[in-house]
């Protein structure tokens, strides 16, 4: 059966993998919404991809503006042909201000469930959020919580919980499936990764400290509880779930978050990353708001390690994501989620062979507005 995909957030990490995908069955065409400042990078990733110029199209536009900034000849064309829509394209970055956060997460999904709307072929919307919409809420959390959340870390969060909101008012109208991911890893059996962000900013000091020889220092600046949950995920098990649930007929209507379960802990976590360099783990660990208020404080810190402070915002702040829908949906399927200990190691050989993959850290407005994939 042929499908015509069109895509939001290429060319993104996990927008770039799923097109592979995509791609591998010669039945599917795929329109990938791109910004023009990102037009360039859209090409060059496409043509790297088999069959990449021959099912693909790059349609120019910004989910920012009313109709996606298509003309109407483009629209009533789109109309025709799409059976499916994959939204990714957000702002992840932690930092960014709340209006352009808002601008691009909430009105820009807005503007994609218009789009939705006017397509009379439509199967599926398959919508990324984050599991982070849960904001400070500790304890468990469902997969159909979301009202619920009423404070976060950060604008990333509000304005994702913005977007699931709306997102949620219109799926009795636009047969619709939620993704929450968790912190977006690299695959775990190649370590590929396009941008470093999250726990890479902490694997590429502690390689950068390894090269030096001071990395037994790092042992004793650990910061964060050790019993908090990380739920990190590599991306080949959030393309293998979302996959099965974009073609799953019981998956319309729900949201599912596509995470570990159980997650990697942050003592686990220091045990498996300070193990690849041959070094014991922590003996304890600081406060994560002590941490934070040092790197707020010290003139330079953050950028001299390249780590944002709002990242200890994660390290002492533990929440139980509850799978039972995801779990449900994939009973059967042999999609699971690999163990810490399988990719851990992979992580860590990939960022030493990698040092010059680009970090996320300090990012300008003007890029914000260019970085189109989503995590957590």
């Amino acid at each position: 059966m042929s499908r015509a995909i069109f895509i939001t957030g290429f060319p993104g990490f996990i927008a770039g993998q799923l097109l592979r995908r995509f791609l591998a069955d010669p039945h599917t065409t795929v329109r990938m919404l791109v910004i023009p400042a990102m037009h360039a990078q859209a090409v060059a990733a496409r043509d790297a991809l088999p069959a990449g110029r021959d099912r693909t199209e790059l349609v120019p536009g910004d989910i920012t503006r009313e109709h996606l900034g298509l003309d109407e000849a483009t629209r009533r064309r789109l109309a025709d042909e799409v059976d499916t829509v994959y939204h990714l394209a957000a702002i992840y970055d932690l930092a960014t201000p709340l209006a352009i956060s808002r601008l691009v997460n909430a009105t820009g999904t807005e503007h994609v469930l218009d789009f939705c709307q006017s397509l009379p072929r439509l199967q599926r919307l398959v919508y990324f959020s984050t599991a982070y919409v849960s904001g400070t809420r500790t304890g468990r959390v469902t997969e159909d919580d979301l009202e619920q959340a009423t404070s976060w870390k950060n604008y990333y969060e509000q304005t994702k919980w913005e977007a699931e909101v709306a997102v949620r008012r219109r799926w009795h109208r636009i047969p619709t499936t939620i993704i929450r991911p968790g912190v977006v890893v690299g695959d775990s059996r190649t370590g590929e990764i396009n941008k470093y962000d999250g726990p890479y900013y902490v694997l590429r000091a502690l390689a950068a400290l390894a090269q030096s020889g001071w990395i037994r220092l790092a042992r004793y600046f650990w910061s964060g509880r050790k019993d908090v949950r990380l739920y990190m995920v590599p991306v080949d098990f959030i393309c293998d779930a979302t996959e099965h649930l974009a073609t799953s007929a019981g998956a319309a209507g729900k949201a599912y978050h596509v995470l570990p379960n159980p997650a990697v802990t942050l003592g686990e976590l220091a045990r498996l990353m300070f193990a690849e360099f041959g070094v014991k783990p922590p003996p304890f660990s600081q406060p994560a708001w002590l941490g934070r208020l040092s790197f707020r404080i010290v003139p330079g810190l953050a950028r001299a390690f390249q780590f944002p402070p709002e990242l200890f915002g994660y390290m002492g702040h533990d929440v139980h994501y509850d799978t039972a829908h995801l779990d449900s949906a994939l009973a059967g399927t042999g999609i699971r989620c690999p163990a810490a200990e399988q990719y851990i190691p992979v992580m860590v050989d990939f960022v030493r062979r990698h040092p010059e993959i680009p970090a996320n850290f300090g990012a300008s407005a003007t890029s914000r507005r260019e970085i189109v994939t989503t995590t957590a």
